[in-house]
């Protein structure tokens, strides 16, 4: 996506990071670790520390969050430049649905953000277009899942 600064932000899949291109073509990193071949991995933290797995997509929420789509997990980049998981157990699976760090991806090729925040990711291998529920306010701010939409999960799955 552009940034405000005529700059792109594009995802550096084989070194794991996401880069920024300028309008004179220099390439820096803006997030993920910058020592190529420990860059792999999935640690959360501020975006010049942070690890990411292959990104694939991204997006921008109306509040200025980047949302990152890799192999097994959803990211997300705050405007302060912190990184966190939102979703994603971080294994390959068949699509396991479930709160947040329970549910599983198999590589999510393709990701849009609705104007409530939510999010539709393609959950490429496994064949499924899946529904990621923010539960965003109008501030962008995270609000309790309401009791009505807890998730019941199978016996063996712990959260």
């Amino acid at each position: 996506y552009e940034e405000e600064d005529d700059t792109l932000i594009v995802c550096d899949y084989y070194d794991s990071r996401l880069r920024k291109v300028d309008m004179e073509g220099e390439v820096t990193t803006y997030a993920g670790t910058t020592v190529r071949m420990q860059a792999e991995g999935n640690r959360d933290g501020p975006k010049d520390q942070a690890k990411f797995k292959h990104p694939h997509v991204l997006a921008k929420d109306r509040w200025g969050n980047i949302i990152v789509a890799e192999d097994f997990h959803i990211r997300v980049i705050s405007p302060s430049g912190e990184v966190s998981t939102i979703a994603g157990e971080g294994s390959a699976d068949t699509g396991r649905d479930g709160p947040g760090m329970v549910a599983r991806f198999q590589m999510l090729y393709g990701l849009a953000v609705a104007p409530n925040g939510d999010l539709v990711v393609a959950d490429t291998f496994n064949n499924k277009l899946r529904l990621v529920r923010r539960y965003l306010d109008e501030d962008g701010n995270r609000m309790p899942i309401p009791s009505d939409r807890l998730p019941t999960l199978p016996p063996d799955v712990q959260p």
